[in-house]
């Protein structure tokens, strides 16, 4: 029986395999009564093989293991040793990309292998970052690209996204359009329900635009928001303070308000409340 022998050396060699799909070439050490080399390997297109000198393919990059045990004629082993290698690949770049009127949002779902990346957003501009949201000055369909880097190459992935801008508004005409100027005690007003997520200051402003935000408005000069009795009695007035504030800001006059009565809390009805009208 042959002892099996220690070497500090390794007793497999190879160079530097290039990025996959790579061929390695494999040599084994040769030793006084060898007779045979046996290969194992890991992540390979196969998993055994024999003979001193062996090239193996790997398609796939990874960490992977190989091993080898030399035997003598008799079939004893006389040194066996294992090893990993290192295989790299190309970086896959994959992403999903949406938009939302004129916002990009993008997700980078590429592997990590990847040194650097880069976006072109199909109008001319382009950007570095990992996943970066971008917006278009204009609408149509475009072609969105991430092209992926490392030590081994490139490689690029596109998707197309159809971009529509919002309409500038919603209304071809407002009230100054339609409504024959009035110079009599009342003015043109509308009645404000309740139309979540739109706070009151919010839909005042719609009825009545604001310059100051380019916002044109429908020609509204008076309001009567909407407002649970029970509210004003348990907070009073002042809890509105700052909405009737936004509403003289936007030149908003002669505003009532419309008091409502709870039915699942009964209180007093809203002619007894001042300041309001029903």
């Amino acid at each position: 029986m042959t002892t099996p022998i220690l070497l500090e050396e390794s007793i497999l060699t190879y160079k530097k395999p290039d990025c996959a799909p790579a061929i390695v070439d494999y040599l084994g050490i040769n030793l006084p009564n060898a007779a045979s080399w046996n290969w194992t390997f890991e992540g390979a297109t196969i998993t055994t093989a024999t003979g001193r000198r062996v090239n193996v393919t790997y398609l796939e990059k990874g960490n992977f293991l190989v091993m080898l045990d030399i035997k003598d004629a008799a079939g004893n082993t006389i040194i066996s040793q294992s090893d990993r290698i290192q295989i790299e690949g190309f970086p896959r770049p994959e992403f999903t990309a949406k938009a939302a009127g004129p916002i990009l949002y993008v997700q980078n779902n590429s592997d990590e292998n990847a040194d650097s990346y880069v976006w072109d957003f199909g109008d001319g501009n382009t950007s570095t970052e990992l996943a970066p949201n971008y917006t278009y000055a204009q609408q149509g369909e475009f072609t969105i690209s991430l092209t992926t880097k490392n030590e081994c190459g490139e490689k690029t992935a596109t998707q197309l996204v159809d971009v529509k801008l919002p309409a500038p508004s919603r209304l071809s005409f407002n009230a100054n359009d339609t409504v024959t100027k009035y110079d009599g005690f009342f003015r043109p007003g509308v009645n404000l329900g309740y139309f979540p997520p739109w706070t009151d200051e919010q839909l005042a402003t719609i009825a009545a635009g604001d310059l100051t935000k380019q916002i044109e408005g429908a020609g509204v000069k008076a309001i009567r928001p909407a407002l649970y009795g029970s509210f004003v009695e348990q907070w009073g007035y002042d809890f509105r303070k700052e909405t009737y504030q936004t509403y003289d800001n936007l030149d908003l006059k002669d505003n009532t308000r419309n008091c409502r009565v709870s039915s699942s809390r009964p209180t007093r009805p809203c002619s007894l409340l001042p300041k309001c009208t029903i």
